[in-house]
């Protein structure tokens, strides 16, 4: 039985998980104290729109059943890292407002950047995630602001 698996990167979107990281620094504008772990963690953030089009791509390019075992895995993110304080800055500035940031130490284990290889998903079927940051964000905190944030 063909089997492909889609691995997705810290996905921007609106209702999604609240214990979630971009969803946790957007509500966290509000007024509630976010906490920040000293280091410069950047991580892959990656909007659901360009998540869509990855899954589309992989249903359309699905492994043929064949003799041997038929298997792929699949990162689906934006492929480059950003940096955590620019991610904070800019839902900031969505906002119109600072946060109040608690700065703690890192902890053990903690990774310095990850982001997503999408180099597989690009080859098989022209993955290409093309929402910035910047475009992201803003939409993520006014969904915040309608949903979730008192008036």
């Amino acid at each position: 039985m063909p089997v492909t698996a889609l691995r997705f990167h810290r996905v921007l979107t609106v209702g999604g998980r609240p214990d979630m990281a971009p969803l946790l620094f957007a509500r966290a504008i509000e007024g509630r104290p976010i906490q920040v772990f000293k280091s410069t963690a950047d991580g892959d953030f990656t909007h659901v729109d360009d998540i869509v089009a990855g899954v589309l791509g992989a249903l359309d390019h699905a492994p043929a059943a064949t003799g041997a075992t038929p298997y792929q895995v699949y990162n689906l993110g934006r492929g480059e890292p950003v940096d955590l304080m620019r991610f904070i800055e800019l839902s900031e500035i969505a906002a119109g407002r600072l946060a109040l940031r608690e700065y703690r130490e890192m902890q053990s284990g903690d990774m310095l950047e990850t982001f997503a290889d999408v180099s597989a998903a690009r080859a098989a079927f022209g993955y290409a995630p093309s929402t910035s940051i910047e475009a992201g964000v803003p939409p993520l905190v006014e969904w915040c602001r309608q949903y979730s944030w008192p008036s």
